[in-house]
This record gives C-alpha cells, structure tokens and sequence, in this order.
C-alpha cells in the first residue's frame, strides 16, 4: 500500500496541457487558418443578417406609423343638402364668371362630383350650417342637378379660409385678373390678411400684389362705362389707375376708349399712347371766356381755364390797384375764402 508521502510526490510530478476550447474544436486541437477565415466569414454573414433584419423591422415599423398618420390625415367626404350651406361674404368670383353652370350640372348627372367642396361649421344658432369657401360653381352646378353637394369640412380661421380659396384659384384659367383683385381688396380692408402676406402665401411678388389691388382704385365712373372688366389685366388696371389720378381730361379719355378695354383690344402700352394721343387733340378752352362783373358792370376778375392746367383767378388791374394801395385787405378776402372752402 504506497505511503501517503509517496502519492503527494506522484501528484506534484504530474502536469496537465490546458485544452484549447472553442466551439469549433471541442475536441482541444488547434485551428488551422483556413478554418480561422471560414469562421470569420460565417460570423460576419451572420452579424449582416441581423443588421438587415433589423433594418427590416425599422422599415416595417415605419410604414406602419406612416399608414397611422396618413390615415389621421384624411378628409372625410360627407353629402350634404345644398340648402343648409351658404357662401362666404368674401367668396372670389364674381356671378358673371361663374361659367357654364348647366354643363357642369349635366355633368355630375352624368358621372357624379369628382372633386369635393371645402366648408366650415358655422354656430349652431345661425341659419345655415356650413360655409362655403371653396368650390362656388359645384355648389350652384349641384342646386340646379338637385343632388347633395360632396364636402369636406375644416376648421378655418378667417385668415386661413383666405389663403385656402386664393391658393385653389389662384391659377384657375377661368377667374380673372378683376375677380383676384376685387377679393384680394375686400379682405386686406377688413384686416383679414396683409398684402406681405397674401404674396408670402401664393408665392407671387409685391408688385403682382399691388397690381392686381389696382383694380378697386379705378374711379367708379370709369368701371360703370367698361361695365365687363373680366377682360383687363392687372398690368392695364395698373395703368388705368395711374392715368386717371392725373385729372379729369385723362378720365374722359379712357372712358372714350371703354368698348376697346371691355373686349380686351387694348393693354397697358397702348391704353398710354391713345390717351395721350386724346389728350394732345383736345382743344384749350378759350382764355378770359370766364369774366366775373359787379352790378354796375365793371370787371372784377377772370376765371382762367386751359387743358391740363389748373384753374387760376386772374384780377383787373383797378382790383389789383385796391389791392396795392391796401383798399382791400387781402387777410380778410384770405379768412373768407377759407370760410367759404370750409362751408362748401
């Protein structure tokens, strides 16, 4: 039987190889390079499928929310009656460029309404129920077929009820240059919105801006004579506005020409030529035809009127002697003139 000292040295004497393990020797032998590359190969093979799987389940995860919100985003068409909406007090176009109402009634007769309308809720104690901001002509088109007019309703402010109609018509072929202008007009004057912003909001400059406000300075006794202004754009609106403020003589002379700019025959550099051309034909009035007497006849002044110049006041010389010699204080004829202009 060995002896206990005996097997304590056996035991120091022996000396263990520490095995080699990886998952791909188990057995402890070493890899060879080839199965070194073969394994970095398979681990970056799998490293790559997860990383497309995940990106996978990213894309997956984001065309689901991007369906959520898209879905959130939908209008919901509704039908109503024609009856409980009415339009807008600042609706863009005018009734004599409605256009065809009865072809596109026929037509959603025959196909239906393609494109809905744009309302809003109006309160609950007023007559009606919905505003109408955008789609005027379906509106009439679908009272005369006598069918529901397809909406969708939003919630607009006054200021964004305007950007929505002018940014729908805005390049309608159909909505003229005077209809733009006369609504643009209406809503800057009751603080709707500004003219910076309108340009902001349609994308147009200042000066398209400023042309197309020309359209509400024109005198009035100038637009009753064209009466259609459909036809005029807001370069020769711009040019009316301008030639007019220079006096009655340029009025009348666009006014001569009233039928040319009705039938749109006339732009804005001919409007100038020919009324400059009516205004180089129109004969001074006679100088002195105006001469104010006193009762016992003697001449006291003379109204002095030429074409393109104002009228002027011209004194006799035994006026203008009172005058010299102080025999009339002028300051007291001053203070009655003005009390006479402050009175008239």
């Amino acid at each position: 039987m060995p002896k206990i000292d005996e097997i304590k040295n056996n035991q120091s004497s022996k000396s263990f190889k520490k095995r080699e393990y990886r998952p791909w020797n188990i057995d402890g032998n070493s890899i060879s390079p080839d199965m070194e590359k073969s394994k970095d190969k398979f681990m970056q093979g799998i490293i790559k499928d997860i990383r497309e799987a995940e990106k996978l389940f990213n894309e997956i995860q984001n065309e689901k929310k991007q369906k959520q919100i898209t879905m959130t985003n939908v209008d919901t068409i509704l039908e109503v009656d024609c009856s409980i909406i009415k339009n807008w007090e600042f609706h863009d176009r005018p009734e004599g460029e409605l256009g065809d109402i009865e072809g596109l009634a026929s037509e959603f007769k025959e196909i239906g309404q393609q494109q809905p309308c744009i309302v809003r809720e109006l309160s609950i104690n007023n007559q009606y129920k919905y505003e109408l901001i955008v789609g005027e002509r379906r509106w009439h088109a679908a009272k005369v077929a006598g069918l529901k007019l397809k909406v969708i309703v939003k919630k607009l402010s006054d200021q964004e009820a305007a950007i929505i109609q002018a940014s729908e018509n805005y390049n309608r072929k159909d909505l003229s240059d005077y209809a733009r202008g006369m609504s643009y007009s209406k809503l800057i004057d009751n603080n709707i919105i500004t003219p910076k912003d309108l340009a902001e909001k349609l994308g147009i400059s200042k000066q398209q801006i400023s042309r197309l406000l020309s359209f509400a300075k024109i005198p009035v006794e100038i637009t009753s004579q064209i009466q259609d202004m459909s036809k005029i754009s807001s370069r020769t609106a711009e040019q009316i506005k301008q030639l007019s403020s220079k006096g009655s003589n340029y009025t009348e002379a666009i006014i001569s020409l009233a039928d040319k700019l009705r039938n749109g025959d006339i732009g804005q550099e001919k409007l100038q030529l020919l009324v400059e051309k009516k205004i180089q034909a129109i004969p001074a009035k006679e100088v002195g035809s105006n001469k104010i007497f006193n009762p016992d006849g003697e001449h006291l002044y003379t109204i002095k009127e030429e074409n393109n110049i104002p009228a002027s006041i011209i004194f006799s010389k035994k006026v203008m002697t009172m005058f010299n010699e102080e025999q009339i204080n002028i300051n007291r004829l001053n203070q009655m003139l003005q009390i006479f202009f402050a009175r008239s």
